[in-house]
């Protein structure tokens, strides 16, 4: 598998304050309020990753996930978090962060472990720096410079349907109703037999949906693409 290393830069917002918070604390220890670092507090977050530090700037994406203070003698938390991009080509794609934040250094580094989606098998790291603190109210943006390796896939998939790419297929065709090619096991059994059909994966398509978008009522098959690409997913 074909690996790329692709640079993210976003905006991460902490709001811990006000009558719409995306930070709130679910729990702490017996002893947190007593702690000079707030050890045992644990927080959960809904937090917004924006392409500028404002806090209306355009919406990339959610940090979802727990942080929590994890040590006694400086001020660092664990973060355990999801990245989950909803625009462009990464929506719908998810990075998976697990790490030491010590909040006091000036640049922070933790570690991508997984991802999924467009990024899936993903590793890399994420640098965090302070761009704004608010020391009264404890709300943040956080600056982030994230470096991840993860495969090139031919196949993504959303909430409603399966995409595949294709390259060049000199003709796809589609049948429904009472034909043999009712399933999507049968249509790839059918397409590999096919000298001109490059079929990419086993998938699952969902026919109905595609009949109803694009084929006439009244027709059982139809051919909805000759001598182009089909998808260009990525």
């Amino acid at each position: 598998m074909k690996e790329k290393l692709s640079h993210l830069h976003f905006y991460f917002h902490d709001i811990v304050s006000g009558k719409h918070p995306t930070a709130v604390r679910i729990a702490q220890a017996a002893t947190t309020n007593t702690s000079s670092t707030g050890f045992g507090f644990t927080v959960m977050i809904d937090d917004p990753l924006t392409v500028g530090p404002e806090r209306n700037s355009k919406i990339l994406g959610r940090a979802q996930g727990i942080y929590a203070a994890d040590d006694l003698n400086e001020l660092s938390i664990i973060m355990v978090l999801n990245y989950v991009f909803v625009e462009g080509k990464y929506n719908g794609s998810t990075l998976s962060i697990l790490g030491r934040n010590l909040v006091t250094s000036k640049v922070r580094e933790m570690p991508i472990v997984g991802g999924s989606g467009l990024f899936r098998f993903a590793r890399g790291y994420a640098l965090a720096k302070t761009h704004f603190l608010n020391v009264s109210t404890g709300d943040a943006v956080v600056e982030y410079n994230v470096y991840v390796l993860h495969t090139l896939l031919n196949i993504v998939t959303d909430i409603r349907s399966v995409f595949v790419r294709f390259y060049e297929v000199d003709f796809l065709f589609w049948s429904f109703g009472t034909s043999t090619l009712s399933t999507a096991k049968d249509f790839t059994k059918w397409s590999i037999n096919k000298p001109n059909f490059t079929c990419i994966a086993w998938v699952q398509i969902m026919f109905s949906n595609i009949k109803d978008n694009f084929v006439p009522k009244d027709t059982e098959s139809y051919h909805l693409m000759h001598n182009q690409t089909f998808f260009n997913a990525l």
